[in-house]
């Protein structure tokens, strides 16, 4: 598991460094300061040589938020389960002052930057699908090779090199209606809507067009 320190939270990540092996994987969080319930679970299955990224938490300005994780999983090969273990982390607690706190913003990830990216993305009337990918993150690099492979046009917008594509990435969260905590990417904006922690992301990117 990887705790990955932003400005203002943390990103929890699970990287599965087996060949033939995937990993279901259930993580239990408690935490205060981020505008989720108390607890939490969170599932996923891990694909082999494949890095995941479970949950973001971003923490609210000038407020005082920590949390603590659990996390159990299984190996499993094709049929069968060889192996279980389950992991703690210890809880962190961070007290944010008001100088020089900033601003909620949702995290970093990667590709060219974009001109798109400069501007204030409005969902109202757009067209077309953009992907607010992030460095590391398996499922965005499922989705943009998914669109790659099957000549579907698209935006990849990396949060993670670049700082505009970040900001814009959460002007779009907020004005779909995210009020900050936590939440999976990618981020796919398709036309006017946007999309953010798709449960079945193989589903969702084979009906896209």
């Amino acid at each position: 598991m990887l705790e990955e320190k932003t400005k203002d939270g943390v990103i929890i990540s699970v990287v599965n460094n087996l060949a033939e092996q995937s990993i279901d994987v259930v993580l239990e969080l408690t935490s205060e300061g981020f505008g989720l319930k108390p607890t939490e679970t969170y599932q996923l299955t891990i694909e082999p040589k494949t890095t995941e990224q479970i949950v973001q938490l971003v923490a609210k300005s000038n407020v005082k938020y920590s949390y603590a994780s659990s996390l159990s999983y299984k190996t499993t090969p094709v049929e069968r389960v060889i192996e279980q273990r389950t992991s703690k982390t210890k809880t962190e607690t961070v007290d944010k002052n008001k100088s020089g706190n900033p601003k909620a913003t949702m995290s970093k990830n990667a590709l060219p930057k974009n001109k798109v990216a400069k501007e204030d993305h409005t969902l109202k009337g757009k067209k077309g699908i953009v992907v607010y990918s992030k460095t590391g993150c398996g499922r965005c690099d499922y989705v943009t090779s998914y669109l790659k492979e099957n000549n579907i046009p698209f935006q990849d917008l990396n949060i993670s090199s670049d700082k505009e594509a970040d900001q814009q990435m959460s002007k779009v969260l907020f004005a779909s209606g995210f009020k900050g905590g936590s939440f999976t990417t990618p981020l796919i904006t398709v036309d006017d809507k946007a999309h953010y922690n798709i449960k079945d992301l193989k589903s969702f990117v084979a009906k896209l067009k």
